[in-house]
């Protein structure tokens, strides 16, 4: 039996809502020649179960288990079981459409890059899991992408292939621990091997944006300096890819802006009972201070966050965030 040309590798932990639909989405596609690799990464709820269930039905399906290390931990593991030219970080609260790996495939004919970025649809999905909105992010060349767009495409596992012979020969492995800019850190690696790099137009990979409200556990202080070296992940990735000085300057504000408004949320629906001391603690974080967006058109919320975290007014922004609803997502999404 020949070896497949995609190896699938598809952490699975605490998703038995929404692990079922990623594999459908797998098995219907119009292409055949994969493997699937679900790593069953000690999870406690029946989304082991439910990966089985379909390995019995399609051999191309495999589960494999290990304890609980995290998403990069369980990516690594994988690798260990794939045997196709490319692999593909597939996260398992996500899908695909029918054509994604036939699209993916045809960039391939002519080459073999070591690796394969597509364009993508994020949907915001509301508690019911119903569609509430979407976005198609599709860049038609790896020039043409714009700075402030460029992190969409590049900070991500989930929308490329990457040529398994390039991950061996160069050691690469996902740095264990990290949650929140594993992807960005790995990409930030492989961007300064000077990888060979083809773009798909295909926006065929939904990227689903579900609420995560917690009000279970205390703010995470790691989350601060994972922030703070996500942002000298983004320098290295927007140097990597050529931009001019200026361009990463400006972007990097943007971000810097994102990042903040993110830790704000996530400490504002935690059960964090000393709010203020913890914005204080974000303010005086290193890579996130002196934000200067003064040549930016933000919105009236916006403007109103920016300037209380310009002048540091503390109490304003424990006000504004205490009476304010606002969707979580990941600082990736709030890049451009």
């Amino acid at each position: 039996m020949k070896n497949p040309l995609i190896s699938i590798v598809m952490p699975a932990y605490g998703v038995e809502k929404f692990i079922g639909e990623a594999i459908e989405s797998v098995l219907s596609q119009d292409y055949g020649n994969w493997e699937l690799i679900v790593v069953d990464d000690g999870t406690k709820d029946n989304s082991a179960e439910i990966a089985k269930f379909y390995a019995v039905k399609d051999s191309r399906v495999r589960v494999v288990s290990k304890s609980n290390g995290g998403l990069s931990d369980a990516r690594n593991y994988g690798l260990n079981f794939v045997s196709g030219d490319y692999v593909h970080f597939f996260d398992s609260d996500d899908y695909i459409e029918q054509s994604y790996y036939s699209d993916l495939v045809s960039c391939l004919a002519t080459d073999s890059p070591d690796v394969l970025i597509s364009g993508f649809t994020t949907e915001h999905r509301d508690c019911n899991n119903s569609k509430i909105a979407q976005s198609v992010f599709k860049p038609q060349s790896s020039k043409d992408i714009p700075a402030k767009s460029l992190l969409k495409f590049v900070d991500f596992a989930w929308n490329k292939l990457f040529r398994r012979q390039f991950i061996i020969e160069k050691g690469l492995k996902y740095e264990r621990g990290l949650y929140l800019i594993e992807d960005c850190e790995f990409m930030s690696r492989v961007l300064r091997l000077s990888p060979i790099i083809k773009v798909s137009d295909s926006a065929g990979y939904h990227y689903v944006n579900r609420p995560r409200i917690t009000l279970s556990k205390a703010f995470d202080i790691n989350t601060l300096s994972f922030v703070n070296r996500r942002i000298d992940y983004t320098r290295s990735i927007l140097s990597h890819w050529g931009y001019d000085d200026e361009t990463i300057k400006d972007v990097i504000e943007l971000v810097k802006f994102s990042n903040i408004k993110f830790l704000f949320n996530l400490l504002f629906t935690s059960s964090e009972t000393h709010k203020y001391n913890k914005i204080k603690e974000i303010l005086n974080l290193s890579n996130l201070q002196n934000v200067d967006l003064s040549h930016t058109k933000l919105s009236l919320k916006d403007k109103l966050i920016y300037y209380s975290i310009r002048f540091r007014m503390t109490l304003l922004l424990q006000y504004v965030y205490s009476v304010k609803k606002y969707r979580i997502t990941a600082p990736q999404d709030q890049n451009a």
